[in-house]
C-alpha cells in the first residue's frame, strides 16, 4: 500500500502535529506501508526549513518532498498543485492534515479530480473554541467553499476523539468519522515510586498561545505556592516572542517569577528530562482536540491535571490518572495543590498515568488502526 501524506509544515515550531507526523511514519513503516510526505518549507512565520525543494529526499526514516511557500497566509505553495496532479494516481489514498489550508485544499480538489480517495484529519480547527476565536471570522467563506466539501467528499474523516467528531459533525452532518487515537514512544522508566521530600515540580509542556491558557494557569500559581512554597513550575514551549513576554510579565505582576521557570522550546534529552523530573503535568488549554503532550506525560506516570477543553481529559478522570478542571485559575490552583500535597493519591495516580499510556497509545495499535482505516477509505471509493 502507498499512501500520501500532505501537511502544510513539518516545523517543529507547531508542536504535536508536526510530532505526530513523524510518529505516523514510523508506525506506518512496520506495517509495510509505504509513505511519502509532501509538505511546505515553513519553519514559521518570516522562516524556512532549508531543502532541497520539489524532490523525495530520505530523512528521520521517511520520505518527504518539500516546496517553496511563497505567502504565509494559509501556507500558499504554488508549486505543490502540478506535482500533485502529475503524482497523486501514484498513491491508493491520500492522508490530508488540517484544514484552512492552501496544502490541503489543493490536496483534497486534486485528489477528487483524479479519483483518489482521501481522509482529512481537522488537526482540532472545528472545535467551538477555534469557531467563536474572533480570527475565525475571516475562515467563514473559506468554511463554507472549501472546507465543508472537503469534509463531505472525503473517503473518512480521521478524529483523535469523540469529542472532535461531535465538532466535525457540527460544521458537516455528512462527514464519514473514524476515530483513530494517536501514538507516542513510551520510556522506560528508572523510578519505582513518588517523591516525598524536597521541591515539588510541575511541568507545563506545550506551544505558548492563548488557547493554552496560561494565563489562567499563572493566576493559579500564585494560589499554590502561597500553600506549597517549595512547589516550582517548569514551562516549557514556544510561541510568538511579542506573547511570551507577556506572559512573563504576567508572572512578574503576579509575583510568582521566582518560582516559575521558562523553559522555552524543548525536545530530545531536554524534554525528557523535564518530565523525568516532574511531579505533576498540567494542561489548562481551552481546546485540544487530542492532547499529544498528555499521552507524553502519562507515559512518563505523571498525573496530570487537565482542563475539560483538552479531549484525553475524559480518559484521564475515567481512569484516575489525574484531575480533569474547568479552566479557571480557582479550579486549576485546587487541582494542583490536591494533587501536590496527597502524596496517596499521587502514587496510585501516577499507576493508572503509564497504564493507561501503555494500553491506548503504542506506536504498534496506532499502525495498526492506520492501515485498518486506509483500507476501508479506498474499499469505500471502489
Amino acid at each position: 500500500m502507498k499512501v500520501l501524506h500532505v501537511i502544510p509544515s513539518l516545523s517543529w515550531v507547531h508542536g504535536g502535529p508536526s510530532q505526530t507526523i513523524r510518529t505516523m511514519e514510523r508506525a506506518l513503516s512496520v506495517e509495510g506501508v509505504e509513505v511519502l510526505v509532501a509538505t511546505t518549507d515553513d519553519d514559521g512565520r518570516g522562516k524556512r526549513i532549508e531543502r532541497e525543494l520539489g524532490v523525495p529526499l530520505q530523512e528521520e526514516g521517511g520520505v518527504r518532498i518539500y516546496f517553496r511557500k511563497r505567502v504565509e497566509f494559509y501556507c500558499i505553495a504554488p508549486g505543490m498543485i502540478l506535482w500533485l496532479w502529475r503524482n497523486v494516481r501514484n498513491h491508493d489514498c491520500v492522508h490530508i492534515h488540517a484544514l484552512f489550508s492552501f496544502t490541503s485544499s489543493v490536496a483534497a480538489l486534486i485528489a477528487r479530480a483524479r479519483g483518489v480517495p482521501y481522509i482529512v484529519r481537522p488537526l482540532g480547527v472545528l472545535n467551538q473554541y477555534a469557531i467563536s476565536d474572533g480570527k475565525f471570522g475571516l475562515r467563514q467563506l473559506s468554511l463554507h467553499f472549501l472546507e465543508r466539501p472537503i469534509l463531505r467528499r472525503a473517503a473518512l474523516v480521521h478524529c483523535t476523539s469523540a469529542q472532535e467528531v461531535e465538532d466535525v459533525r457540527a460544521v458537516e452532518a455528512a462527514s464519514k468519522c473514524v476515530v483513530r487515537a494517536l501514538a507516542i514512544d513510551l520510556p522506560a522508566l528508572d523510578r519505582n515510586s513518588v517523591r516525598d521530600a524536597g521541591q515539588l515540580n510541575v511541568l507545563y509542556l506545550s506551544r505558548l498561545d492563548p488557547k493554552k491558557n496560561v494565563e489562567s494557569l499563572l493566576s493559579a500559581w500564585r494560589d499554590v505556592v502561597a500553600r506549597i512554597p517549595n512547589a516550582r513550575l517548569k514551562i516549557a514551549g514556544s510561541g510568538e516572542a511579542a506573547y511570551v513576554e507577556k506572559l512573563r510579565a504576567a508572572a512578574g505582576a503576579l509575583g510568582v517569577d521566582a518560582s516559575v521557570e521558562w523553559a522555552g522550546h524543548v525536545s530530545g534529552d531536554v524534554k525528557s528530562a523535564c518530565f523525568r523530573e516532574a511531579d505533576v503535568f498540567v494542561l489548562p488549554s481551552f481546546a485540544e482536540n487530542f492532547g499529544i503532550a498528555v499521552a507524553e506525560a502519562l507515559s512518563y506516570a505523571l498525573p496530570c491535571v487537565v482542563a475539560r477543553g483538552v479531549a484525553l481529559s475524559d480518559e484521564v478522570a475515567a481512569q484516575s490518572a489525574g484531575l480533569r478542571v474547568e479552566p479557571t485559575a480557582d479550579a486549576i490552583s485546587s487541582a494542583l495543590i490536591q494533587a501536590l500535597t496527597d502524596l496517596a493519591w499521587r502514587a496510585k495516580a501516577s499507576l493508572a498515568a503509564r497504564r493507561l499510556a501503555e494500553s491506548n497509545f503504542s506506536v504498534e495499535a496506532l499502525g495498526v488502526g492506520l492501515v485498518e482505516m486506509y483500507r476501508s477509505a479506498c474499499e469505500g471509493s471502489g
